[in-house]
């Protein structure tokens, strides 16, 4: 089993700004939690690209859970920060 497929979040952080979008080396997942005294969907399609696509497409990502996705990049700006916190997580200790 390659190091980047545990199935536990190792690693995680914040996501400050998408302004740029987000990128990483190794796969990620993202939790997405709505700022105090914002109505929130169940869920929201973020623009990214998953491990295995070769271009950017929206996915269907629940709101106050992790995703199971693996994604490798978000889209500048997929997600509203003055709305929601976004934090990454991977299952790989490299990071």
């Amino acid at each position: 089993m390659a190091d980047f497929q545990y199935t536990r979040v190792l690693s995680h952080g914040r996501i400050e700004s998408l302004a740029r979008g987000y990128k990483t080396e190794y796969p990620f997942s993202i939790y997405i939690r709505p700022k105090e005294g914002v109505e929130y969907p169940d869920d929201m399609l973020v623009r990214c690209r998953c491990m295995c696509d070769k271009e950017m497409s929206d996915l269907p990502v629940a709101v106050g859970d992790w995703t199971t996705a693996a994604i490798m990049e978000l889209a500048p700006d997929a997600i509203p920060l003055d709305k929601y916190d976004v934090y990454w997580g991977a299952g790989n200790p490299k990071f």
